[in-house]
């Protein structure tokens, strides 16, 4: 059974060349010459380059032969020779424009010569001849996902799993694809149909997994639940604690890891289960026994930029400052794409007094996100701490161009004409941030409130390990 993201080119050196109806291949083989079948039975045996020069003996006083060309093109196919087995299964389809094999080989040969569109339409003509063809139908959808052409994609998976419900890659694939699809009604049934007791604990792993990926925590759970009660076992429980703590239910998470044993896992898996009871302790305010749990992770794996993120957040809430900094940037380093990283790192320098690399990790957070204003400002207000005046003003400008009410800019924006002497354009900054006081002294409410609120994990989780009103406002 095929699992989740598995290449549609994935198969043994059989199915290149026998994913047709059983009928169909005992047609074709009864129409063989001997020396086909001797062929056909060298390649059975793995004898590869054989079978290719028995093909070339029949193809020799046979050139005509669409069926010594399919196996031959699949010899090809198996020594790496694409263009050569292009070749063969073009001059098959010139012989038999109706041959399934020749059409679906040639498919395979075209997805490994990086021609996907001609790899699709060969793969819709199999199927117009063979409407339930399994192989097929999966591959064909996974080159529609890496399109994005989720509505075919799932339209193929619904037949497929139909045919073979209990198979995890096509029901995982078509539960991704109903997911970008949006398709609530029948996302909704399809978690129905793989809660039942009768769906094999794997399936029910790989559609929690899926439903996690696609950030549908609440939904992963039940499943993932499912599949540890039945078959509990290191890798699921870090799935499920993961999900349980994107569902910010960290004391869940904390309860399962506790219970929970890495005997006999590699030095990666048992650094995320270090990092994920590092990331419970942490919500469940214990940032001291955090900080243990994260250190272990990092001896294991150094360059778990999740596990330094949230070290940094522990150190913080300890009043380590400088040591957090240390921490944020370095799972920026690790990351450099990640902004909210370079974010973290950027916060955590300017309160540890390193105004130099905050503001360098806040260039890095305009540079991913050049269209976030409060990038933009944030990146202004460590200029202007850092009395350069002249560089505050185009990010602060740039971050009321994006959003004229962002109050933290605004903020920024009359305090720099002060310093500058522009009492004028001081002033107008001044009265504009009165405005948006009360227009948003309801938000101003909420954000105090949320300020009070207990640490949320699905937030560590994340990468959102500082909150967001330390960019400075009013």
């Amino acid at each position: 059974m095929r699992k989740s993201g598995q290449h549609p080119w994935c198969l043994s050196s059989l199915g290149w060349l026998f994913l047709l109806a059983a009928s169909m291949a005992r047609a074709q083989a009864g129409n063989a010459t001997g020396q086909v079948e001797g062929a056909m039975q060298l390649l059975r045996a793995g004898e590869v380059h054989q079978a290719l020069q028995q093909f070339d003996v029949v193809l020799k006083s046979n050139p005509h032969s669409a069926y010594a060309l399919i196996g031959r093109g699949v010899c090809e196919n198996q020594l790496q020779q694409y263009a050569a087995a292009a070749l063969d299964f073009k001059a098959a389809l010139h012989l038999d424009p109706a041959s399934v094999s020749a059409h679906y080989n040639y498919a395979l040969t075209l997805i490994r010569l990086h021609q996907e569109d001609a790899a699709i339409a060969q793969l819709r003509m199999v199927l117009n001849a063979q409407p339930e063809a399994l192989q097929p139908l999966y591959n064909l959808a996974v080159l529609l996902e890496a399109k994005g052409a989720y509505a075919e994609a799932a339209e193929r998976l619904r037949v497929a799993h139909r045919v073979a419900p209990e198979d995890p890659g096509i029901a995982v694939h078509f539960l991704a694809d109903l997911l970008h699809l949006d398709t609530h009604a029948e996302v909704a049934s399809l978690i129905a149909e793989l809660s039942a007791e009768s769906t094999p604990s794997a399936l029910q792993r790989d559609a929690g997994a899926a439903l996690l990926g696609a950030g549908r925590a609440a939904e992963a759970n039940p499943l993932l639940m499912a599949a540890y009660n039945r078959e509990p076992n290191f890798e699921t429980a870090l799935l499920l604690a993961r999900s349980l703590l994107a569902a910010d239910q960290a004391q869940a998470a904390l309860t399962l890891l506790s219970n929970s044993t890495p005997a006999g896992a590699g030095n990666e898996e048992v650094a995320q289960f270090h990092t994920l009871i590092g990331i419970a302790m942490a919500a469940t305010h214990d940032p001291r026994g955090a900080t243990a749990q994260l250190q272990t992770a990092l001896s294991l794996d150094p360059r778990l930029a999740i596990a330094q993120n949230v070290l940094g957040f522990c150190q913080t809430q300890q009043g380590q400052y400088v040591q957090a900094a240390e921490a944020y940037q370095e799972a920026s380093e690790l990351e450099p794409r990640r902004a909210v990283y370079a974010r973290d790192a950027a916060l955590a320098s300017s309160r540890a007094s390193d105004t130099a690399q905050a503001i360098r990790f806040a260039q890095r957070v305009t540079t991913l996100t050049p269209e976030d204003a409060a990038a933009h400002a944030l990146l202004g207000k460590l200029y202007a701490s850092a009395n350069q005046p002249r560089q505050a003003l185009p990010e602060l400008q740039r971050a009321v161009a994006i959003d004229p009410d962002l109050d933290a800019a605004v903020y920024q924006l009359a305090r720099v004409y002060q310093a500058t002497g522009d009492h004028a354009q001081a002033v107008a900054w001044s009265e504009k941030l009165a405005a948006l006081k009360q227009k948003h002294a309801a938000e101003f409410a909420q954000q105090k409130k949320n300020s009070a609120d207990p640490v949320h994990a699905a937030a560590l989780l994340g990468g959102g390990a500082l909150p967001a009103d330390d960019a400075g406002g009013p």
